[in-house]
């Protein structure tokens, strides 16, 4: 039976769709290549394909009797689900999971190339399904066959899959162009509201650290002031039991007088309240008019000076005698 033949029959009673096999490594041995004739390559090509077919799960055909028709009837197609539409990407990087894995089906679709019945991806599964040892030339005899065969099926043609491995090379070259501009463009982007980010951080943190300064001082002025509004309060807000209450106390606690007044009615502090800040006594702690005209004008120095004059004839003056 031809292996033209034999290729029409096996697509039409399997529905063949080629796919990606994985074969086992084949362990190379080297053997002498005879030399390669027509008669020779054909019956090597139809061994081959019949290796290939039971590599992908298609089972062999029987051969067909004398006199059958070469006409197959085809089966009535099968109903195909829908398939989900794939959602187009929002940003290139999409297609490209986080452990590295390409959605080629999703570039492809977002960049809108056609299909094609027998497709660039499928020629390949079907170069790596064939053993590596195979010479190039009895390779290209055996894709070349299972492709004519399934051409007149799926029409698809050398041509039509070179034309699609093209396409999506082109494709593939741009998406990773654009890739590259957007990916530079949301660094740019990112890098610039990092740097804003930066900065508002770096103006809370001065607010924070002024609004601590302002707190610390008001929390000292505020209680030093407080503490003079507690002596004013002390100085004219009293009773005489209020006021004796804490000597009787001490004088009952420790048995002993205390003649010392309160802190607030202490000469210093009374001057400190007043804004006197000069000491106008002698060394007598007497009430000294000199100190105090020198310090307030010449007016009140006469008349401190005057009231001396006075209190020396007074004393210069004899007494009468009774």
């Amino acid at each position: 039976m031809g292996l033209a033949k034999k290729l029409r029959e096996v697509v039409a009673a399997n529905f063949i769709e080629i796919a990606r096999v994985e074969t086992p490594p084949v362990k190379e041995e080297t053997v002498p290549a005879p030399e390669a004739t027509p008669a020779a390559l054909g019956t090597y090509a139809e061994a081959e394909l019949d290796s290939f077919l039971k590599d992908i799960g298609a089972s062999p055909v029987a051969e067909t009797p004398a006199g059958f028709s070469d006409a197959v009837s085809i089966e009535p197609e099968l109903i195909a689900e829908p398939v989900p539409p794939t959602p187009v990407l929002v940003s290139l990087a999409d297609a490209v999971s986080n452990e590295g894995d390409v959605d080629f089906a999703r570039i492809f679709e977002q960049y809108e190339v056609p299909a094609t019945p027998f497709s660039a991806e499928q020629a390949m599964n079907m170069l790596q399904s064939l053993p590596r040892d195979l010479a190039l030339r009895t390779k290209r005899v055996t894709v070349n066959t299972t492709l004519s065969a399934i051409g007149k099926v799926v029409g698809a043609t050398p041509q039509d899959i070179v034309g699609d491995a093209i396409r999506k090379k082109q494709t593939l070259e741009q998406y990773v162009e654009s890739l590259g501009r957007e990916v530079d463009e949301t660094s740019a982007n990112t890098q610039a509201e990092i740097e804003r980010l930066q900065a508002e951080i770096a103006a809370h943190k001065d607010a924070l650290r002024s609004l601590t300064r302002k707190r610390s001082a008001a929390s000292e002025v505020c209680r030093s002031r407080m503490d003079l509004f507690d002596q004013v309060t002390h100085f004219f807000d009293y009773d005489e039991a209020t006021l004796n209450a804490p000597e009787t106390a001490a004088e009952e606690e420790t048995g002993v007088p205390t003649d010392e007044m309160p802190a607030f009615m202490r000469e210093d502090a009374v001057r400190r309240m007043l804004g006197i800040n000069e000491d106008f006594t002698n060394e007598n702690g007497e009430f000294d008019a000199m100190k105090f005209a020198q310090m307030y004008g010449s007016d009140t120095q006469e008349s401190a000076e005057s009231e001396s004059d006075n209190s020396e004839d007074t004393a210069r003056r004899p007494r009468a005698k009774k």
